[in-house]
């Protein structure tokens, strides 16, 4: 990716000292600099081939900025309805429509002392959120635009064209909480509204997807069971499947900080892997767990 990259100060004394690859910073559409992944944050975390993060950051910044101005400007043209889901009702309204709704509000959205000269600089609604975790960017999105909503409509794009549009992004996940990740308590506080509101009258299967990357100390186990409990009871028609689940509860461990969301459409999005949905429609196979086995590298 094209751009400006800030260097940190050198340690006084100058040079000979060891260079680590933590010192450098992209700069490059991430408004006043990144922060560190932390509880209360949303947005996408993205999957990519180590060592190329910052290109990666370039294709998925590329990609949003694509996909909110299509959205902006033909969205009244996008009849097509979202797939729906095994037993559960779906609100009768685009994707396109949706996210084409949330980019006008918060393009009508005016910073609290902002100048004319603030005004003409187009903002983006999103930040880099550093992970400290090599092959794991995570993409802060501003509140008003929905992780799950975005994330589908690139994915259903690249399961529609047989392109993913991203040569080193692996997967888009969306991320719909960030919280504490030494709290068990806050692992279910997030999750027990999310899945009442994704789950709502959903019959089917489910999973708790665990994933845990620079954490050695949590106890995985007390974690999954007191997700699934909040899930149970969200839904207690669905029944768990560990195989292939429709639907997922996703908890991933970076560090001091846990990702949480809740995606009813994981076995039809391919477990939410940009390369897996891309390569579906060119190699046509009915069984896409093969693809997405293929194509995912953790």
């Amino acid at each position: 990716m094209s751009g400006t990259v800030e260097k940190r100060a050198a340690p006084a004394g100058g040079g000979g000292g060891k260079r680590h690859k933590g010192a450098y910073v992209h700069s490059k559409h991430t408004g006043r600099g990144a922060s560190q992944l932390g509880p209360g944050m949303r947005g996408v975390l993205i999957t990519c081939d180590v060592h190329m993060e910052k290109a990666a950051i370039g294709e998925a910044f590329r990609l949003i900025d694509e996909l909110l101005e299509t959205e902006g400007s033909h969205a009244s043209a996008d009849t097509k309805p979202v797939a729906e889901a095994p037993a559960r009702a779906i609100a009768a309204t685009t994707a396109g429509d949706s996210l084409a709704a949330e980019l006008a509000a918060l393009q009508q959205q005016k910073p609290s002392g902002s100048d004319a000269a603030d005004d003409a600089k187009p903002t983006r609604p999103y930040t880099i959120a550093q992970t400290g975790c090599h092959g794991n960017v995570f993409i802060r999105l501003m509140d008003g635009l929905d992780p799950v909503r975005l994330v589908d409509r690139a994915l259903e794009q690249a399961l529609a064209s047989g392109t993913a549009g991203a040569r080193h992004i692996v997967r888009m996940m969306p991320v719909q909480l960030c919280v504490s990740a030494h709290k068990v308590d806050a692992f279910a506080d997030a999750v027990k509204p999310l899945a009442h509101a994704a789950l709502n009258g959903f019959g089917g299967t489910y999973a708790v997807q665990w994933r845990r990357r620079n954490n050695t100390t949590l106890d995985k186990m007390s974690i999954i069971d007191t997700v699934a409990k909040q899930v149970g009871a969200a839904v207690p028609q669905a029944t768990v499947d560990l195989r292939n689940p429709e639907a997922a509860v996703c908890v991933e461990v970076i560090a001091a900080t846990g990702l949480v969301s809740v995606l009813p459409r994981w076995r039809e999005l391919l477990q939410y892997n940009l390369r897996a949905c891309a390569a579906a429609k060119a190699e046509s196979v009915p069984g896409s767990e093969s693809v997405a086995a293929r194509a995912t590298p953790d």
